[in-house]
């Protein structure tokens, strides 16, 4: 018999963690462009960065219908991002509770992340 109670467990906490690494990835690379790195950089680097970005923005998206259950409401949003700033400021008691420690989280990082 399939427990499908914890394959969602599984799915949603490997999707987590894969978001926070491109997470960190698609940072350094947002930093490196800021400060003018990726223009002159080789086809291959620039071809990278796209890469990471592109799968960041699945994993996102991914996660984002993976928090569907606990937050108990379908997404509204293509981004956990942007749902965590909607629910920061306009979700119920919990909700808004959860949605603000994620921002911490995600602004321990990036404090643009979130805003603020």
């Amino acid at each position: 018999m399939v427990n499908w109670a914890l394959i969602y467990l599984l799915a949603t906490a490997a999707a987590l963690f894969w978001t926070f690494v491109f997470l960190c990835a698609v940072l350094k690379l947002r930093d490196a462009r800021e400060a003018g790195k990726l223009k002159g950089a080789p086809l291959i680097v620039r071809a990278f960065a796209w890469l990471t970005l592109g799968i960041g923005l699945l994993l996102d998206v991914a996660l984002n219908v993976l928090l569907s259950l606990p937050l108990l409401e379908p997404p509204q949003e293509w981004l956990t991002t942007d749902r965590m700033k909607r629910l920061k400021h306009g979700g119920n008691g919990w909700q808004r509770a959860c949605a603000r420690w994620m921002c911490r989280q995600l602004d321990a990082l990036d404090d643009r992340h979130c805003g603020g």
